[in-house]
């Protein structure tokens, strides 16, 4: 089993993820409307229809409404939080909406696939196109890249919000209720690993002081993990990044291992 999906009835009015009876993505759902989630081994329950209408790149972005099951979102916001990227498209073909790309090198070339058979089978990019590998020569070194990108969404561009503010990756405070367990596995396989003594280390250099702060809040308050700032300096600015300290990583392991792939096991452990 690569993840765990609980049985349970979840009410979107206090996660806002999914679309309601043709309605645009955001639309809150009473109680007595919320939509019951099925237990599977490996991804979810998605009525055959909605999976087969995102099955070609013809359909227009506006089309594909969803609804978006919340794992799909967990592995979205776990990767925009990482090496994941956003793109927004606007143009007479796509209208309004936003795609998403993700690139790992070649030693990590399994949780690249492991991503791309997640999106593929849903849907959300095209099973008939394996991900792109690209060659980058630096100073005489040649690194290898696996990539792939997914369809358009209007229904997604959402997140936009949540991750980017003048076209830089930002933090939301609101980002506290999407950062499920799901998420925050996506976010360690994605940019984290173990670092000597002290722990885990997420590399969040690229967000703000403050917006570190919202995240090692995040942490403390929804997981009780016990987490610390460090400055790094990175062409001579000071930048910051998270670890969850050592004695906190036995409780990290029961909330986010049942979510790893095999071949990131080992940023869990020693």
């Amino acid at each position: 089993m690569l993840f765990k999906i609980e049985d349970a009835r979840i009410c979107l009015l206090s996660l806002s993820l999914f679309t309601v009876n043709g309605g645009t993505l955001g639309t809150p759902c009473p109680p007595d409307r919320a939509i019951p989630l099925v237990k599977k081994e490996i991804g979810i329950y998605t009525p055959k229809s909605k999976v087969s209408s995102f099955h070609s790149s013809s359909i227009r972005s506006d089309k594909r409404i969803g609804p978006h099951h919340i794992d799909v979102i967990s592995i979205l916001v776990g990767s925009l939080l990482g090496d994941g990227n956003a793109s927004f498209r606007n143009n007479r073909k796509t209208i309004d909406g936003i795609r998403f790309t993700f690139v790992q090198s070649v030693i990590h070339k399994e949780y690249l696939f492991w991503l791309y058979e997640f999106f593929s089978i849903r849907g959300y990019c095209n099973i008939k196109t394996p991900p792109r590998v690209s060659n980058t020569i630096v100073k005489g070194n040649t690194y290898i890249r696996h990539s792939f990108t997914t369809y358009t969404f209007k229904s997604l561009k959402w997140l936009e919000t949540f991750f980017y503010k003048k076209g830089r990756k930002y933090i939301n405070p609101g980002i506290y209720d999407y950062l499920t367990p799901l998420a925050l596995a996506v976010w360690i396989m994605d940019d984290g690993g173990k670092f000597k003594e002290a722990g885990i280390r997420l590399c969040t250099n690229c967000f703000t002081y403050e917006e570190n702060l919202i995240l090692k809040n995040i942490l403390e308050k929804r997981y009780e993990l016990d987490c610390t700032l460090r400055e790094i300096l990175i062409n001579n600015q000071i930048q910051y990044n998270i670890y969850i300290k050592k004695h906190s990583l036995p409780r990290l392991r029961s909330i986010v291992e049942p979510y790893f792939i095999p071949s990131m096991l080992h940023k869990l452990y020693d």
